[in-house]
């Protein structure tokens, strides 16, 4: 457009771009991207947005922007809930609420090298992620599978026993990528649970 035209230089100089998603409201500047000091910018994790970032691209009066490619920062989590037996459901009662661990924040160090970008999840202290949360109401468990809500959560990882090649646990533990889901039931109360990304159902 003529516009984008415009905002290149006519002697000739580079302008340099990188891309943020999703945009930030100018009057809440600290609810989304976020910078201080024009190279670390900053974005909070609260589960329902997902973020993306598109590495820095240059253009110049003849040589105009070429499209940018975003890049997932966030992993999305979808919680599903069954019950093995009908009896299990019966014990449990309704689901009534399901959290998950996440990092608070998101920080990306920006440079003049697109290379030498990085991202920080641990620039803050960790959170819990609502994924679903109905006291009044609750979702009844049955045999089959049912989604009940999902979130946007920073790359995590969990402690889990090591299993022998007899199937039993060696009493180690191992760490390994993945998060912790905590889970309410109507007549069970609250259970956390680590589970690792391959017991993830995409």
């Amino acid at each position: 457009s003529v516009a984008q035209t415009l905002k290149y230089p006519i002697n000739g100089d580079d302008v340099y771009c990188v891309g943020f998603h999703p945009q930030s409201d100018p009057a809440y500047p600290k609810a989304g991207w976020y910078t201080e000091d024009g190279i670390n910018v900053s974005h909070p994790i609260n589960g329902c947005e997902d973020l993306m970032f598109a590495g820095m691209i240059s253009g110049d009066w003849n040589n105009h922007f070429q499209t940018q490619s975003y890049k997932h920062l966030l992993t999305w989590v979808k919680v599903s809930v069954c019950a093995m037996t009908m009896e299990t459901a019966r014990q449990w009662g309704k689901v009534t609420k399901v959290t998950i661990s996440s990092k608070d924040s998101l920080n990306i160090n920006l440079s003049t090298n697109p290379a030498n970008v990085t991202y920080d999840y641990t620039k803050d202290s960790p959170k819990i992620l609502t994924v679903y949360d109905d006291e009044a109401t609750g979702t009844e468990l049955s045999l089959t599978s049912k989604v009940i809500g999902s979130a946007f959560c920073s790359p995590m990882t969990v402690s889990v026993p090591v299993i022998g090649n007899d199937g039993k646990p060696t009493g180690a533990n191992k760490t390994v990528a993945g998060y912790e889901v905590s889970i309410t039931t109507e007549h069970g109360g609250t259970k956390t649970i680590p589970v690792t990304l391959s017991d993830l159902d995409y």
